[in-house]
């Protein structure tokens, strides 16, 4: 096919593409054509079509195509299913926008992952493996460039290579991770500005060379609990070693990007470039996006839930996800894309899975409450049922599966709120760091179900990357945090936020220097507490009726505080009683101490709370702070998330994490969420309508399904 020159501009903006002025939301399905057979290609289409789909996605597979090395079969003359020509055009027939996913590697359940078992093994940033890459990459790029959406063609996006990752399982010696020079030793030398003396600073060390040094780094997306999964080296002098680590395998994965990345680049490939990783913690989505034009997420497959019975249930599995989801748009600068999107699963242990597998309305639950949290664009992997994968949503022969409903309600209330154009309405964040989850998480998952359990919907947030743009902001971390993170941290309190400690807050840099952004009072005392007591600021009260072990919790006690800090006190009482001895304070006898402060810092303010989070506490710093909750839940187990149409209106999620069904009473800030007079709210999946006022008593009453999700629209009427 000749090639014609780019007669048009395929761009990214809010969240889609842009062919010219051509808005094509970015969702799609993944097909793997080659791996079903050619006379069923156009009922496959015909069945995307059908599901409500307007865009496919699909690997290519490298070691399918090359028939030797440097001869390659893209015309289906060894075999009709390597038409990757015949595909396209197909493609373009139906008017069928593509994401093609060339590799080299692809993984995608294929043997050695899509490159040749001689170029497999390599490194990925050798010379040899991309001499190797670049061989192929040209030859595929041959058969993509007539068909470039830039052409008038159906190739709307490329990814460069798949879930870049060093392999420090089977490469750490290659890597010279495991010392003795190499790319492990070259970073370090320029991340220290070869200075091995400021290395030996920050790691408590004694090298003389830099091939010395061997990388410390474990895994922190996985699941702890398990045997031989513990943290091996938590102590304080092994901090940097480990966040150096981490940062190592960032650097790597995003070289790898860049560099296939310019591969295609040099080929011809003018239209937009994607990476994708399967968690922000395995690749820094931020910094590849400084090579690529977007960058997604990965692992949006549900693991435990529903495939067995004795695991745990999915609400034990929440955090897992949102950390996910949340990170990715941090990272991202809100770009919620979901790379892949989980249907079906593969047929590894098919027995265990076909008895345990996720049933078509769980699907629904999962892709509803990944929107609910923020994911505005997806591919569904693996949309089409195919050699090592089954339950998708459509057949090898494109017919419907049990699974298909799920697909098009979730495109029907995709549609119906215009989710890419979404924007946050969250009115506090969770402060972390990256270098914290591979080193000592400090109190982040006790600040994070503390919040999840006051429904306070909130977003993470890095300062070592960006500040927080909520008016409020909870210390989730250790006890250490970059130099200059703690900075901006300060500087987001001066300029007018509030930021939440429970105990931990930063006291030292990564290094081990010391670290006072913040002047807080040291704690004079840890002490054991009955309950209840209450704890009391100015005008605001909480009450803690029980708690901790057999009612006994511990506060820190503070005895000196900044003289313009305001006192947070604990104020014991006499209904306080010690079990089965029952003893306590007098009658009337009355007790109270200092057990934190508010103190005002610019124009904004630092509050300290003494006691470990609870849902209850973080809802008392919100009122300490003035912050609104915007909208809210007292239901147990129900979450709300707010989202504002830039068109008008408010939609909100409502996520039922429970098995049971239940009513829950939604309060809605209406002043907050810029809702004035009459409203209207449009339940999106039930197309059912109804009429509440604005004002300090608005709420959404709905009966809401197990392990579901409801959606509404909140409009002004006009009346």
């Amino acid at each position: 096919m000749p090639e014609t020159e780019p007669a048009h501009t395929v761009r990214i903006r809010d969240c889609a593409l842009y062919v010219d002025e051509r808005r094509l939301p970015l969702i799609s399905g993944e097909f793997h054509f080659w791996r079903v057979q050619r006379s069923n290609w156009e009922a496959v289409l015909d069945g995307c079509r059908e599901l409500g789909l307007e865009m496919l996605a699909t690997y290519v597979a490298w070691n399918y195509h090359e028939l030797e090395p440097g001869r390659f079969d893209f015309t289906g003359e060894t075999c009709p299913e390597r038409d990757l020509r015949g595909f396209l055009e197909l493609c373009r027939e139906r008017d069928f926008p593509v994401i093609m996913r060339p590799g080299p590697f692809i993984y995608a359940e294929w043997p050695h992952g899509g490159p040749p078992e001689r170029v497999a093994n390599l490194p990925r940033l050798s010379d040899a493996f991309l001499s190797e890459s670049k061989v192929y990459v040209d030859a595929v790029s041959a058969v993509l460039r007539p068909f470039l959406a830039t052409r008038g063609g159906p190739v709307v996006l490329v990814q460069a290579d798949n879930e870049p990752w060093p392999n420090l399982r089977a490469r750490c010696e290659e890597l010279g991770a495991a010392g003795g020079g190499g790319p492990f030793a070259d970073w370090l030398r320029e991340a220290y500005g070869g200075r091995i003396e400021a290395l030996n600073r920050a790691w408590r060390a004694a090298f003389t060379d830099w091939t010395e040094p061997a990388i410390f780094f474990e895994e922190c997306y996985i699941n702890r609990s398990l045997p031989l999964n513990a943290r091996l080296l938590p102590a304080p002098r092994y901090t940097r070693r480990y966040s150096d680590g981490q940062r190592f395998v960032e650097d790597y994965a995003t070289r790898i990007i860049a560099a296939v990345a310019a591969l295609y680049r040099d080929a011809g490939i003018d239209v937009p470039l994607y990476m994708n990783g399967w968690h922000p913690y395995a690749q820094n989505f931020a910094q590849a996006m400084q090579t690529v034009d977007l960058a997604g997420v990965d692992g949006l497959h549900r693991h435990p839930a529903f495939f067995d019975p004795a695991a745990p249930e999915f609400e034990n599995d929440y955090r897992w996800y949102t950390e996910s989801i949340k990170m990715t748009l941090h990272d991202t600068g809100g770009i919620g894309y979901a790379a892949e999107m989980g249907i079906g699963h593969p047929t590894v242990g098919l027995a265990r899975r076909l008895t345990f597998a996720p049933k078509p309305e769980h699907n629904l639950f999962d892709y509803l409450f990944y929107m609910a949290h923020g994911m505005k664009a997806w591919n569904w992997y693996t949309l089409v049922d195919r050699d090592n994968w089954v339950c998708g949503a459509l057949n090898t022969f494109g017919r419907p599966t049990p699974y298909a409903d799920s697909v098009r309600e979730a495109l029907k209330v995709a549609a119906a709120v215009d989710v890419s154009t979404l924007q946050p309405l969250k009115t506090c964040s969770l402060v972390t760091h990256k270098g914290h989850r591979y080193t000592d998480s400090g109190n982040w998952a006790a600040v994070f179900d503390a919040l999840t359990g006051a429904d306070l919907d909130f977003d993470l947030v890095d300062p070592a990357c960006r500040n927080p743009a909520a008016p409020l902001c909870f210390y989730g971390g250790a006890d250490w945090l970059p130099r200059e993170a703690a900075d901006a941290l300060r500087e987001y309190v001066e300029h007018g936020g509030t930021l939440v400690c429970f105990t931990r807050r930063p006291e030292t840099d990564a290094g081990g220097g010391a670290l006072d952004p913040f002047g807080l009072p040291e704690p004079a005392m840890v002490r054991p507490v009955s309950c209840p007591f209450e704890i009391v600021c100015g005008e605001h009260r909480l009450r803690i009726a029980g708690g901790g072990h057999h009612g006994t919790v511990f506060l820190a006690g503070y005895r000196r505080l900044p003289e313009d800090a305001e006192p947070v006190y604990a104020v014991l009482s006499a209904a306080a009683r010690t079990e089965l001895v029952d003893i306590g304070l007098g009658a009337g006898e009355r007790k109270r101490f200092i057990m934190g402060c508010r103190r005002p810092l610019g124009r904004g303010s630092v509050i300290l709370l003494g006691i470990n989070p609870n849902p209850a506490l973080s809802d008392l710093a919100r009122r300490l702070s003035g912050v609104s909750y915007a909208v809210r839940t007292d239901t147990p187990r129900v979450l709300t998330h707010p989202w504002r149409r830039p068109g008008g209106g408010v939609v909100i999620f409502a996520v039922n994490l429970s098995p049971q069904g239940t009513y829950a009473r939604i309060a809605l800030d209406t002043d907050y969420l810029g809702l004035n007079g009459p409203l209207r709210a449009r339940d999106v999946r039930d197309e059912q309508d109804l009429d509440l006022a604005a004002g300090p008593d608005a709420a959404l009453t709905p009966y809401l399904r197990p392990h579901d999700v409801g959606v509404w629209l909140l409009e002004e009427t006009g009346a």
